[in-house]
């Protein structure tokens, strides 16, 4: 049996999603992250971006956080703190994306602020009905450390392209 404290401890996956309320020019960022724990002291959080459009991207990226030394009334909650922690880091990404856009294209498309609202999951079986960024969607499914994501995605890719777009 768990005590309390342990019990407060541990949380399930957690798997959200965002994408951009409006870009100009730059195609529709849609964002997947998923927060989980592994082990008594391991948190991991991960996001995957998926970038569709006039500018298709995918950037993703994962982190773990050893809480073995870290107390976590001092965090706010090992949870809580993971999800600000890989919501801080997509931000991050997207800017420096940006940047390396407009470095590249010296448009000042590159240089808007990407504001991310919530998103749902027919967002992801939009873009998969659609045709766009199959590959990407795959791999997040076979690269995700959350058990949700990928049986989730796993159904996603036995769907076919249903939309004709001309």
């Amino acid at each position: 049996m768990t005590s309390a404290k342990t019990r407060k401890t541990v949380a399930a996956e957690e798997v959200w999603l965002k994408r951009s309320s409006n870009t100009l020019g730059l195609g529709v960022p849609l964002v997947i992250m998923a927060i989980g724990k592994s082990g008594e002291h391991q948190w991991w959080g991960e996001y995957s971006i998926l970038i569709s459009g006039g500018t298709t991207a995918y950037l993703s990226q994962r982190t773990t956080l050893n809480t073995a030394n870290v107390p976590e009334d001092i965090l706010g909650g090992y949870s809580s703190f993971m999800k600000m922690e890989v919501e801080q880091q997509v931000q991050t990404r997207l800017s420096v994306h940006l940047f390396e856009l407009y470095e590249k294209t010296k448009s000042d498309y590159a240089l808007q602020k990407i504001d991310l609202v919530d998103a749902v999951k027919e967002d992801v079986i939009r873009l998969w009905l659609r045709g766009h960024l199959h590959e990407e969607i795959k791999k997040i499914k076979d690269t995700t450390q959350s058990e949700t994501l990928r049986t989730f995605l796993t159904k996603v890719v036995q769907l076919p392209d249903v939309f004709t777009i001309k």
